[in-house]
């Protein structure tokens, strides 16, 4: 005699499994081309992810999503039909300088499944140009490393409360390698970046709150002509 309840279970166990071999993933979300970056400087950035699926021919129809500053809720793009998943631009309230977002998107799929929701951050920076406020610091030796001199900048400072979150934003002309208590800021040895220095100047933005101490701390700085001063 065929027990019914155990075949009922097993195809209940074989939907089940089917469902969830078949879910649709997201992996890979960036802003403007960075995975959870701390400075974008684009007042409207573009946000992309990648679909995973282990059901062939599986593509996106359709995306949902919501950014908040906060808990409150800055853009909401509701359901819209597309296959794009690359470079879609925001669309909400005007983003606010120096402040950090939660991102989150689901996609529908061509077989009408929604994914789970997938989760990112993103951080700005300095969104206008009345938000610059620092001041150019110059060596005062003429010249500076065409001479073969490298000018190196040092300033102690103290903090007297807890570091919650510290950020520093940092360009020259020519290169530079800063370091906080004697660590160094980044990986990159040729920062920052090459550029048409008489138009604009690239910049980086660093995290700094664990280079950070309660107490007495310094900050140094050694410049590199680079392609700014060459003979080359």
């Amino acid at each position: 005699m065929i027990n019914m309840r155990k075949i009922n279970l097993a195809l209940l166990l074989i939907c089940f499994t089917t469902l969830t071999f078949g879910q649709t993933e997201l992996q890979n979300l960036t802003v403007e081309s960075l995975s959870n970056p701390i400075g974008i400087d684009i007042k409207t950035p573009r946000f992309s992810w990648q679909l995973v699926s282990k059901v062939r021919d599986t593509k996106q129809t359709a995306y949902e999503i919501e950014v908040k500053e906060g808990n409150k809720t800055v853009w909401s793009s509701g359901k819209v039909a597309t296959e794009k998943s690359i470079f879609n631009k925001y669309a909400g309230s005007p983003l606010v300088s120096i402040e950090k977002y939660t991102w989150k998107v689901r996609v529908w799929d061509n077989r009408g499944r929604s994914s789970k929701w997938a989760n990112a951050t993103f951080g700005t920076s300095f969104l206008n140009a009345s938000d610059w406020k620092a001041t150019w610091i110059s060596s005062g030796i003429e010249g500076d490393t065409v001479n073969g001199i490298v000018p190196i900048f040092r300033k102690s400072f103290s903090i007297n409360k807890k570091i919650t979150s510290a950020k520093v934003y940092a360009t020259s002309r020519g290169l530079y390698d800063i370091r906080i208590n004697g660590k160094r800021m980044g990986d990159s040895y040729l920062s920052p970046g090459w550029t048409s220095y008489n138009k604009h100047l690239q910049y980086q933005t660093y995290d700094v709150s664990d280079m950070l101490s309660e107490g007495k701390n310094a900050i140094g700085a050694l410049l590199g002509s680079g392609w700014y001063r060459t003979t080359l």
